[in-house]
């Protein structure tokens, strides 16, 4: 379940990238790299069962290489259309290293199958955001004290 979990997780960090195409007529560039993704989804898949007999439980993997394939790529093509960028830029955009850090640990502690250790994430994601979840607190008791903030 935890390399599940780690392969939705990467799909959803790209969905608004993903919605800007669409919005900019860029469908068949979309439809692309969907079908792109989904033939090295099929060749990784069959490459992990045939040749590396894994695991059933480690299939999961050619999905996740695959999300991060088709992550990056609607990134690159929709920082394209947004302005000029080079590829670290991309990079930062596309999984920031306040980010990746707990991602990659995470994903070595459920390959290991480390269960004990699956908190460490948690608190590395903590302590690399901390700014960005006082913001939040911040933010919630602002709307708690005082909800005519938000006047629609």
């Amino acid at each position: 379940m935890n390399l599940i979990a780690l392969a939705v997780l990467m799909n959803t960090n790209s969905s608004g990238y993903s919605t800007l195409l669409i919005s900019k007529n860029k469908e068949r560039t979309s439809a692309v790299l969907s079908m792109t993704a989904l033939i090295i989804n099929i060749i990784f898949g069959y490459t992990l069962i045939s040749f590396f007999h894994v695991d059933f439980s480690y299939v999961i993997l050619a999905t996740l290489f695959t999300y991060v394939y088709f992550s990056f790529m609607v990134v690159v093509k929709g920082k394209e259309c947004l302005c000029k960028s080079n590829m670290v830029s991309t990079f930062k955009s596309f999984f920031p290293i306040r980010l990746f850090i707990p991602y990659l640990v995470a994903l070595i502690i459920s390959c290991l199958q480390y269960e004990n250790f699956i908190w460490l994430p948690l608190v590395l994601y903590m302590i690399l955001n901390k700014r960005d979840i006082f913001m939040m607190f911040n933010t919630a008791k602002k709307l708690i004290i005082n909800p005519d903030i938000i006047n629609i």
